[in-house]
């Protein structure tokens, strides 16, 4: 799932214009947000590779700053990805680097969380707490 509005995954994965996408992650959070219905499987992409990619694009910048005034706005993600349930074994959420209410979704819908960093001085002391 990218949850990175750059669409960096979606890019990484052989979309190269990832704001011609039909539905995006942003699509799917605007529906969790005014309760209209998922379809299942909707707007995931197919990849030749046996990966699912739920695409994003810019437009995720604007669902960010519509989450700010949402109610359970940290729980937006969490739904959608309820809709997933038993479909898939493993969902990987690739975020943008900043710690926005796109990133506090991700992290109030996953289980475990991996965060990698490189090995310098100052991206490990941005880990310390």
């Amino acid at each position: 799932m990218d949850a990175d509005p750059q669409g960096s995954l979606t890019i990484s994965l052989g979309y190269p214009q990832p704001d011609k996408q039909p539905v995006t992650l942003s699509d799917m959070m605007e529906k969790v947000l005014t309760d209209q219905p998922i379809r299942s499987g909707e707007g995931i992409t197919h990849h030749s590779e046996r990966v699912d990619l739920m695409p994003a694009d810019i437009q995720l910048s604007g669902m960010e700053v519509s989450l700010v005034n949402a109610m359970s706005r940290e729980m937006i993600l969490r739904q959608y990805l309820d809709t997933l349930k038993g479909q898939y074994f493993h969902i990987l959420i690739d975020c943008q680097l900043s710690l926005g209410m796109l990133t506090v979704n991700a992290l109030v819908a996953a289980n475990r969380i991996i965060i990698p960093v490189q090995v310098e001085y100052l991206p490990a002391k941005g880990l310390a707490i």
